[in-house]
């Protein structure tokens, strides 16, 4: 009896989201940001990590349900830089990989068609490359460092659309994961980096 009511519930809520996507505005833009970049690390003295600029490129789609309500999912293609200080050594950190927000958004928009916007959501990530200098801390034997490629952490997303569709934006987003394949007792690497940009919804 149970499994029926929550199987009945769950068809009723892909039937009731279809619906909602079949009604409602569907667009896609694409954006160019530029961003800062380090970590957050915890229980680890002799690693420091410093803000470096990198930058990407992001395509979007935006489901617009209402005036007030939409959800935005996002697939950005990130370049991010910092620099590491590991036993008074520094280094260059340099990462290549994909970037998966979905976004909650509250917008408000006004008579002339331009929108404010503020959404919230989690974030996935997938590593291409990362380097240390030029080791590849993806690699066994990396040393002390060795990072992991995927993660999971939030996001918060503010920013401006004018009427004929330009937008410009600003975001920061929190790995939840630690960052460290192995780490050593309770050492802890949080990925964060704040970003800016302007965009196009077409």
């Amino acid at each position: 009896m149970i499994k029926k009511v929550i199987f009945s519930a769950l068809v009723a809520m892909l039937m009731w989201s279809t619906q909602m996507y079949a009604q409602s505005n569907k667009s896609f833009g694409i954006k160019v940001d530029a961003n800062m970049s380090n970590f957050s690390v915890l229980d680890m003295d002799n690693l420091k990590s410093t803000m470096k600029v990198g930058g990407g490129i992001d395509g979007f789609l935006k489901i617009d349900y209402s005036n007030h309500f939409a959800l935005q999912a996002e697939l950005s293609f990130m370049n991010k830089k910092s620099e590491l200080e590991l036993d008074g050594v520094k280094s260059s950190f340099n990462y290549w990989g994909l970037d998966i927000p979905v976004y909650a958004i509250a917008q408000l928009t006004h008579t002339d068609g331009n929108i404010a916007y503020l959404g919230m959501g989690p974030v996935f990530d997938f590593g291409f490359s990362a380097k240390s200098g030029e080791t590849n801390l993806y690699k066994d034997g990396a040393g002390s460092i060795e990072m992991q490629r995927y993660n999971v952490g939030a996001g918060v997303m503010l920013g401006y659309e004018f009427g004929f569709g330009m937008q410009i934006n600003a975001s920061y987003k929190y790995g939840f994961f630690n960052s460290l394949n192995e780490p050593i007792g309770d050492a802890f690497l949080h990925s964060q980096y704040a970003s800016f940009g302007i965009g196009y919804r077409f």
